[in-house]
């Protein structure tokens, strides 16, 4: 390949500097709000929808069920409930006494459907025969009442003297006589058909239909047709509910990312996309609950990347829902504002089950299987839990602080404990108490933390907590240099003095302000603005830039030395520089071989006993400006070719050579071994001679070195 005779310059020197950190020594885990508060775990208390921590009415274990699920819930109309079970499949009652008996033993594994009509009699649909039984629970006897064409019955739902049921893999609606003959209602198309409600009066009286694997709501009319009237995108309905006023309450999972709706109305509940902590009952990536008004508007009203809502209950003027994955109980307030609150936490993983038993709301619960009840009055003590805070790294914590707010005859109470383990185990140490303003007394260096807080109210007062903040810093780690980059012979770097502050213009939207929100311990102003380099060239110039970094985003100061390695000696170059990169005359020294030495520490925001320091040393490199010697030039005609040899010695590696017959254009002569690498180098080509070259003829030759010198000779060809 030809080269032409000229220059390239390296990449600009601004794109190798990186923009500074902002130094933060003293850093802070912060929580408050409902989705922050609401990654910790409430244990015994109540978060509201407007993000406040406080006491609240107690979920007691009322019954165990003996098995590890409940998959039917049903009132028994004497303030118990009748509960059916998974492997073995079992219809169990609970007394209003918390009792439990055996009303019935399936044959299949599981009870997978329940219902009562309106003589109190009692069915039960059970999988994977796909058959329904009619119980008498009093004498424990049962008969086969219709064995609808499936596999599995999901729902059972009476509307009046007809019981519908909906079924899997063949994915039914089935509509079922006094005598238990079914027929297939037509119009809906899934493989799956998960639920089915009954609800609404008069006019308003509907009948819905949650399918189990393309997510759509269906209503079945009053002569049969059957239409959908929502379709969520999600995977599965798994839960529905209808009011009065034939308003359709409906809960979608999905395991999937995928969202349905994108009403930004209703509180959304996101947890963080980390594995969670618990065992999990199912896997969901989307949970949502929505409300379906008899003319097809839809509303939003909760939320979830982390809490499968798994069943739903009506009360006057709330819509209690059930979720799986932490075992959690949410209650929906059915006004304007649609709060979202969470308002329990089990003990069961999965919360599968919501009825109303009397005045009690009872919630079913499923690994282990057991029966709660949601109690009337407020706890008098009750436990927050925030989610383990990581640090990242080992650190020590500092000041707690608190918003709180303490009534007369209430108070909170904090501790704090620290683990190196993401999931909190028997590794971790023990909760130590610590004051609201105070920093722990012997706490360790730990990457984990976690705070506790107990909240003690009395029968018309409860204590509130809002915002936790815990300081922290670790140990100061020491800066670090990477990768010392000499740039080309004559690039000459300056830096620029910086912009006077500017404006910024944005659109107003929910985001606009997310760069300057607060966060304590830092600055949404610019301490450390991104250096703005000028970069041209000079001959006798020299520059280098190199990459400076440090894990606590301290800020950073360089001393620069170069050494020469012919001789030994040292000169300092520069000192207390806050920039990556230097500049500087190498045109004022001798010609040779030196070396830089970066030194870098972190002084500027670390006592003088806690500084730190780094070196690093550059690749040797040469200084020249002295123009290669070109010895033994000869040329000679041969023909209509010139043959022309010489050798060329220099300081710095060669680059090219070049030679020019008669004041013709420059041809490249190529080095004898064939590569120009060398500070010596022996040069032998043939090149063309125009025609009208008379002679005498005069060649004449340059070679050019890596710095960029160039020498010449010229001989006389006769």
């Amino acid at each position: 390949m030809k080269r032409a005779l000229g220059r390239s310059f390296g990449a600009p020197l601004a794109m190798l500097v990186a923009a500074p950190l902002a130094a933060a020594t003293t850093q802070y885990h912060v929580i408050s709000g409902f989705t922050k508060l609401a990654e910790g775990d409430p244990v015994s208390t109540v978060l509201t929808s407007d993000g406040a921590v406080q006491l609240g009415p107690a979920l007691d274990r009322w019954a165990a069920t003996g098995t590890a699920q409940v998959l039917a819930l049903v009132e028994d109309g004497a303030g118990g409930v009748f509960v059916g079970t998974g492997e073995p499949g079992r219809v169990l009652r609970i007394g209003r006494d918390g009792k439990v008996a055996t009303v019935y033993e399936a044959t299949e594994p599981l009870v997978t459907a329940l219902a009562r009509d309106a003589t109190g009699a009692l069915f039960a649909a059970t999988s994977p025969d796909g058959k329904i039984f009619k119980i008498d629970p009093t004498r424990r006897r049962a008969a086969v009442f219709s064995e609808p064409k499936a596999k599995y019955v999901w729902g059972l739902a009476f509307d009046g003297e007809a019981l519908y049921a909906v079924t899997g893999v063949e994915g039914a609606v089935w509509r079922i006589d006094r005598g238990g003959k079914a027929t297939a209602v037509k119009g809906v198309r899934e493989k799956n058909l998960r639920c089915i409600a009954v609800g609404g009066s008069g006019a308003a009286r509907r009948v819905a239909i949650g399918g189990g694997s393309k997510g759509i709501v269906y209503t079945i009319a009053a002569g049969g047709a059957t239409r959908a009237v929502f379709d969520t995108t999600l995977e599965e309905i798994s839960a529905l509910a209808i009011d009065g006023s034939g308003h359709i309450y409906a809960a979608a999972v999905s395991a999937s990312e995928k969202s349905g709706s994108d009403d930004s109305d209703g509180v959304e509940l996101v947890a963080d996309s980390g594995g969670d902590r618990e065992s999990k009952a199912r896997e969901v990536k989307s949970s949502e609950v929505y409300r379906i008004s008899p003319t097809g508007d839809v509303k939003l009203l909760f939320k979830s990347k982390k809490d499968g809502a798994y069943a739903l209950a009506l009360v006057p003027g709330a819509l209690y829902v059930a979720t799986g994955g932490r075992g959690r109980l949410y209650r929906v307030e059915l006004s304007d504002r649609f709060s979202v609150s969470l308002l329990a936490k089990a003990d069961s993983t999965a919360l599968t089950g919501l009825v109303a038993a009397g005045p009690a709301l009872v919630v079913a619960g499923s690994t282990p299987g057991a029966l709660y009840r949601l109690g009337a009055g407020n706890r008098s003590q009750g436990v927050y839990l925030s989610a383990p805070l990581d640090a990242k790294r080992a650190v020590r914590p500092g000041a707690l602080r608190a918003v709180t707010r303490t009534p007369a005859g209430t108070a909170i109470e904090f501790a704090l404990r620290q683990g190196n383990t993401e999931t909190v185990d028997a590794t971790w140490g023990p909760f130590e108490k610590i004051d609201p303003g105070a920093a722990p007394r012997q706490a360790l260096a730990a990457r984990y933390s976690q705070v506790r807080a107990t909240l003690r109210g009395t029968a018309s007062a409860t204590p509130q907590l809002r915002a936790l903040e815990l300081a922290y810093r670790g140990s100061n780690r020491a800066p670090q240099l990477k990768k010392i980059q000499i740039l080309a012979p004559g690039v000459r770097v300056e830096a620029m003095p910086d912009d006077e502050p500017k404006g910024k213009t944005f659109s107003v939207s929910a985001s606009a302000f997310d760069d300057f929100k607060f966060v304590p311990g830092q600055s949404v102003l610019p301490t450390e603005p991104r250096p703005r380099v000028r970069q041209t060239f000079e001959q006798g110039w020299q520059a280098a830039a190199w990459d400076g970094e440090d894990d606590d985003g301290d800020r950073l100061s360089y001393r620069v030395l170069l050494t020469s390695l012919d001789t030994g000696a040292a000169r300092e170059l520069a000192r207390d520089l806050d920039r990556p990169f230097i500049g500087f005359e190498s045109k004022r020294l001798p010609d040779g071989r030196y070396q830089l030495t970066v030194q870098v520490h972190d002084g500027l925001d670390n006592a003088l006993v806690d500084r730190l320091d780094a070196e690093l040393q550059s690749e040797p490199f040469v200084i020249d400006h002295t123009p290669p010697q070109i010895a033994g030039l000869r040329a000679q005609t041969d023909g209509a070719r010139l043959r022309i040899q010489f050798e060329g010695t220099d300081l710095s590696p060669l680059r090219g050579a070049w030679c020019s017959a008669g004041g013709e254009g420059w041809a490249e002569i190529d080095a004898v071994d064939g590569l120009v690498d060398q500070p010596r180098e022996r040069f032998s080509s043939a090149i063309e001679l125009a025609p009208a070259l008379g002679r005498p003829l005069v060649v004449r030759c340059t070679v050019e070195d890596l710095a960029g010198n160039r020498g010449l000779a010229e001989v006389q060809v006769r």
